[in-house]
């Protein structure tokens, strides 16, 4: 059901948001609809967030928390803490006025449902649920409504046989009117957080649980960008400030969250998913690189299942001890993955360096077998030395029988010359021709950065004809990636070398090509539109009359190569 709302509801992130928020809070509709912002406080002892839940109009009110999954792999769709993220970064923005002076001034986690008639917030979620149930979305009962969340949270509680039955009535703000009142009122806290617990899919809820930290992947060079990584995935957040401030800790854990599930969430929704995209511009604005995000969230993982390990090796049926032996057990094969990572990067480095060694070998070789050049110093007898004895080719060398190549060369040399063949395939001088999608495809393939001094520098003539080519491919590419990045700012990383993901993933290098061929020609239309509205504004040409028939004509008929495009936009308007 969740996995359906974030794919195919146009509000999927808070729809999805608020039915987890219900289960884990075992709540009712009026409940979700009621909850600020202000009442909220990351326990970095307890490693939860807490915050009041209830009706606060009739004064029903009592603390809940909200704990990380205990399944790092597949656990993200019903995580609170993901969850609540990736609403606040891609969920809907626009806030109602509090309705009243006592509210004035608050930030409703789910500000959509506030302020809803009696019944209308409960009513909401049982139509999303129908919605799902409309869509397909097997095992859900024709009676199943929002009230069926609080009950299924009620029996995920009472089956776990290490939570009280105190946990369970706290957590689901049951009345008690046992002889041990006091005690409950005295333990509320303790015991709503077990429940949240074992709500979370931990198997023993009193034991601590350690939520996923950025400080797995902190270092001296990365802090600086990586916290300005966690303030833009935030910043359009409505509660931006807050979580620069009291509630900077949560956001911490919420990038953490982000990351650990990153691999995840991608391989089910896509890199064109709302929240992947706004991770690829985080990480454009922070100076964070994109092939990086994967790397994180494996370290993030490791260190959350070290942390819990003794949680995640237990079950309803162990003892002490054996939970112990399960959990060195999880923690020495978490070791052990990481020793062979450790292997197969040190291979790889030291296959660079024999292949750097196998360059210089070929160098000096090469240099030994250059002709000793005349200490003259004639211009024309130096010009008749080097027209009688030209410096050997390197290919021409590696060519020779009898000449003697370094091992490993001759695979080195091979793929040099293929990636140079290919590059030669294409003619440049005939990109005046080309689309825009042909342009930017062939110019990230060849690592041609077209904000860069050196952009097709030695692939276009020498001479006015190839500057102006240069400078029409150049100044097409700007305004695109401008017109790109006004639909989505993080359309940014198809136009830069950088974020052209490697060769060795075809899967992931495929979808980003894919996605340039699907919106490339978007792009360029918007630029030409936005030409045509500047020179009708420039030209103060009527919404009526021949001339504006005559402009739109213009508009519709103009060309979109290269060169078309790029003699418009070199167009000035004063």
């Amino acid at each position: 059901m969740l996995l359906y709302l974030v794919k195919h509801s146009d509000n999927g992130y808070e729809e999805r948001a608020v039915i987890a928020m219900l289960y884990h809070a075992v709540g009712r509709g009026s409940e979700v609809a009621a909850t600020t912002w202000e009442s909220a406080e990351w326990d970095d002892d307890k490693q939860f967030l807490l915050f009041d839940w209830g009706e606060i109009k009739t004064g029903q009110q009592y603390i809940m928390t909200l704990h990380p999954n205990a399944d790092s792999e597949d656990g993200w769709l019903l995580c609170s803490i993901h969850s609540i993220a990736c609403n606040l970064i891609c969920g809907s923005t626009v806030y109602k006025a509090s309705a009243s002076a006592e509210e004035a001034g608050m930030n409703f986690m789910f500000n959509n449902y506030f302020g809803m008639a009696d019944g209308g917030a409960a009513s909401k979620v049982s139509r999303i649920i129908q919605k799902c149930r409309d869509g397909g979305v097997e095992d859900l009962p024709e009676d199943f409504t929002g009230h069926g969340l609080r009950v299924a949270a009620a029996d995920e509680m009472m089956f776990n046989v290490h939570l009280p039955f105190f946990a369970a009535i706290a957590r689901g703000g049951w009345d008690c009117k046992a002889d041990t009142l006091l005690f409950y009122y005295l333990t509320q806290k303790l015991h709503v957080a077990a429940a949240g617990k074992a709500l979370a899919g931990w198997a023993n809820p009193n034991v601590k649980v350690h939520a996923p930290t950025l400080e797995a992947i902190y270092n001296d060079k990365n802090r600086g960008a990586i916290d300005a990584f966690c303030h833009e995935l935030f910043q359009h957040s409505s509660i931006s400030q807050l979580l620069d401030t009291t509630l900077k800790g949560f956001r911490s854990r919420m990038v953490a969250s982000l990351l650990m599930y990153y691999a995840n969430v991608k391989k089910e929704l896509g890199r064109d998913s709302a929240i992947i995209r706004s991770m690829y511009a985080a990480c454009v604005e922070s100076d964070l690189e994109i092939r990086d995000l994967d790397f994180y969230g494996k370290q993030i993982k490791k260190r959350f299942q070290v942390d819990n390990a003794l949680n995640l090796a237990a079950s309803s049926s162990d003892n002490i001890e054996t939970i112990m032996e399960k959990a060195f057990h999880e923690v020495q094969k978490i070791g052990l993955d990481t020793l062979d990572e450790v292997k197969v990067m040190h291979g790889k480095v030291s296959h660079i360096k024999e292949e750097v060694d196998d360059m210089k070998g070929l160098l000096e070789d090469i240099h030994a077998r250059l002709p000793p050049r005349s200490p003259s110093s004639s211009p024309e007898r130096k010009r008749a030395k080097v027209a009688s004895a030209p410096p050997p080719n390197p290919q021409a060398v590696a060519r020779k029988p009898d000449s003697i190549q370094p091992a490993g060369w001759g695979g080195f040399l091979a793929r040099s010359q293929k990636q140079q063949t290919k590059a030669d395939a294409i003619d440049w001088k005939d990109l005046g021709n080309w689309d825009t999608k042909t342009l930017l495809i062939r110019c990230l393939k060849n690592n041609e950065n077209f904000e860069s001094e050196h952009f097709l520098r030695g692939k276009l003539e020498v001479g006015s004809s190839g500057t102006t080519r240069r400078g029409r491919a150049r100044n097409v590419l700007r305004h695109v990636k401008l017109a790109a990045e006004a639909m989505d700012a993080s359309n940014m990383i198809y136009f830069y070398p950088r974020f052209v993901p490697k060769k060795d993933d075809e899967e992931e290098r495929k979808a980003y090509f894919t996605a340039i061929e699907v919106n490339a020609a978007r792009w360029a239309i918007a630029v030409k539109d936005q030409y045509f509205n500047r020179l009708k504004v420039h030209d103060n040409i009527p919404d009526d009359g021949p001339d504006f028939l005559k402009h739109k004509k213009s508009q519709s008929n103009q060309k979109m190569s290269i060169t078309a495009l790029g003699a418009k936009l070199e167009k000035k308007m004063d």
